[in-house]
Formats: structure tokens, sequence, C-alpha cells
């Protein structure tokens, strides 16, 4: 955990302000205890400590796994709620997959958000703002992978915006206003950028149905 609290002080500006308890279990524990808890398949999670499954994994996997939940646990103390959702589960993820070492989306991961824009299965953002508990399968995958790309798109356009919001949400700012004064976006603006990034890495569909001249 040590380890987790500097990785997250240079990524995020921030630690917890109070010591944190990690609880390890076995696959069949886990699911004995919590496999009820949510509405789709877990690994861990954050209540006041952190949960993960990490019998048999790799060093490496459950580091990245315990990234995720700290980042939990500091987006909570932060801005004093799991809202939104889809920032704080974004942040945690792209924390967890450079834990595994992987630092962007994969061109087939954003071949998926190009696929769910042009078949009408793209999730809106706001949408995603109370929670991903309504959301099963594919569907909450997606879910997770629009929030993924949501902060890589702010990361890499704004470096500093992610501590800037956490810092100005833990001054007692609201998310709404925090995202915008650190971004520039409010979450349709945001979207909307998310949006035309995802179409901007692929030519257009040449299967669409060309538009009619007269219009």
């Amino acid at each position: 955990i040590c380890t987790t609290r500097e990785a997250m002080r240079a990524k995020l500006g921030r630690t917890l302000s109070r010591p944190l308890e990690v609880r390890l279990y076995t696959r069949a524990h886990y699911l004995e205890a919590y496999q009820h808890r949510f509405g789709f398949a877990t690994v861990g999670f954050y209540d006041g400590a952190i949960h993960v499954v990490s019998a048999k994994r790799p060093r490496n996997e459950l580091y990245a796994l315990v990234v995720h939940e700290y980042v939990h646990a500091l987006f909570k103390e932060a801005t004093g709620s799991h809202q939104p959702f889809f920032l704080n589960e974004g942040i945690a993820d792209r924390a967890e997959e450079a834990a595994r070492g992987r630092k962007q989306l994969s061109r087939e991961e954003w071949r998926r958000l190009v696929d769910a824009l042009r078949g009408d299965e793209w999730l809106p953002l706001e949408s995603l703002v109370q929670g991903f508990s309504g959301l099963a399968g594919a569907r909450a995958l997606l879910a997770y992978l629009e929030s993924r790309a949501a902060v890589e798109l702010i990361e890499t356009r704004q470096p500093e915006a992610i501590p800037a919001f956490l810092e100005a949400c833990a001054a007692g700012v609201g998310w709404r206003s925090a995202l915008s004064s650190a971004t520039g976006w409010d979450t349709r603006e945001l979207e909307l950028a998310l949006q035309a990034e995802v179409r901007s890495r692929f030519a257009d569909d040449p299967l669409a149905s060309p538009a009619d001249p007269r219009l």
C-alpha cells in the first residue's frame, strides 16, 4: 500500500489523510461474501476498506487491483461521494491499466467505441453519473470503456486537470463546477469532445448510407 500511496501522490497529487485497511480474499470466499453486491462480476471494491481477490494472482496484478481501489478511496475522500461514477471509474481504470503497463487505450478499444457510436449503442455520460448498477454484460463493459476514454482524453489534452478537479472538490466545490473549471467542459461538452476524438481515429464507415444530396 505504501508503493500505491506514493504512486498516486505522483499521479493525482494527493494521498489519503488516514490509514487504509486492505482485505485479501480467495476467489471462493470473495464470491461467497459479495457475489450479489453488484449487478456484474467484480474482483474488488472499496467501502471504507479495500477488498480484493488475491489468491494465485501475480504480484503486479494484485498491485494493479489495489491501485484501482485506492483511487476510489481518494475520489471518495476528495468529493465526499462516489459520483460522478464515470469519472470515478475512469480515473481508477486509467491508474490500474497504467500499473499493468498499458497507459493508453488500444486501437481495438477505440474501435469498440466507434462501433458503439455508429450502432447507436453509445451510453450518454450523464446516464453514468449515478452508477453502473443497472447495466450488465456488454453495456457494463462499454460504460467502463467510455469512462476510461473520457479520462484519457482529459489527461491527454490537459495533464493537470484531474489533480485540479480532485483538489477543487476537496476544497468544497461541487463536482460539476470543479469539472468545468479544471477542464473547460461540462459533462455534455466532454462527451461531445470524446465522440469527436473517437470519430477522428477512423475513416467514415464505407457501408453507411450516403447522405441525400437534396438535404
